[in-house]
């Protein structure tokens, strides 16, 4: 994985190889990334669907990326999370664009372990925010 850094605020974006060796071709603008880990298995050892893993490795990183949304800068010395908890609004429109996060890669171990990668797109966030100051 190579990491290239962001002229924004210091946030790092990632550029990802898909999981089938080609390369995820990254979408324009600035996006914020995270990888979400998910290992399943039930109480016999054995290993559960691999679905399910995807599922719980898809909510981890989502958790990820709120908080990270949550922590950006939004205007001066304010964040995105002080906008959050100021107007209920602001907070269903920046919970709704984490929950539709767009997946870019997900890969597989033998041991049931999956890791996922899902971004969110920066400009959608201040959008939000900018639209939809109380």
């Amino acid at each position: 994985m190579r990491r290239f850094s962001a002229g924004w605020q210091g946030l790092i974006i990632v550029a990802l190889a898909m999981s089938l060796g080609g390369c995820a071709r990254m979408p324009r603008g600035e996006w914020r990334i995270e990888t979400g880990r998910a290992r399943v298995v039930n109480d016999r050892g054995e290993r559960k669907p691999r679905m399910e893993a995807v599922a719980l490795a898809q909510r981890d990183a989502r958790l990820k990326l709120l908080r990270d949304v949550e922590a950006m800068p939004a205007s001066g010395s304010n964040l995105v999370g002080d906008y959050v908890a100021q107007d209920s609004l602001i907070g269903v429109r920046v919970r709704s664009l984490v929950l539709t996060a767009r997946q870019f890669a997900a890969r597989y171990s033998d041991d049931g372990a999956v890791e996922v990668d899902m971004g969110v797109n920066l400009e959608d966030v201040r959008r939000i925010v900018r639209d939809t100051k109380p």
